[in-house]
């Protein structure tokens, strides 16, 4: 058995900025590089793919494991840690025309650019919730 999954992601008409809603229940497993973004799947303006992301809002949550979110890479570049229990909301007053980039890929060698996630210390009915506003970069 593995992870209930459910993601919607929703990106306007030629537009960079993408909306990204994942959420997860476990069996008893872990999530291992779950894409999150596939920027490969992404057009940054309706034609062209994107060679990078940042994230310029994020509502993340994590009941009884432990979450990283990363950018895949030969060696994946760190986003953020969520310990179970915790819920981190930088949504409030979102403003996507004025919004700074709160965390931006560092565009290390190798690997994707993707965003993925992985957990630790996953039991039956543990889960994650990550919500994503995403700017996709030429």
């Amino acid at each position: 058995m593995s992870w209930a999954l459910d993601s919607v992601t929703y990106q306007e008409t030629n537009s960079p900025i993408l909306h990204v809603r994942y959420g997860g229940v476990a069996d008893a497993s872990d999530l291992a590089d779950q894409a999150i973004v596939d920027l490969s799947a992404l057009t940054y303006d309706g034609v062209n793919a994107p060679t990078s992301s940042e994230i310029i809002a994020y509502k993340i949550a994590a009941g009884g494991v432990t979450l990283l979110l990363e950018w895949e890479h030969t060696a994946d570049d760190l986003i953020l840690v969520c310990p179970p229990g915790c819920v981190i909301d930088k949504m409030e007053n979102f403003d996507s025309d004025a919004a700074k980039a709160l965390h931006t890929d560092p565009g290390s060698s190798g690997g994707t650019g993707d965003i993925v996630a992985t957990t630790t210390g996953g039991a039956a009915g543990d889960g994650v919730w990550i919500e994503l506003i995403v700017r996709l970069l030429a």
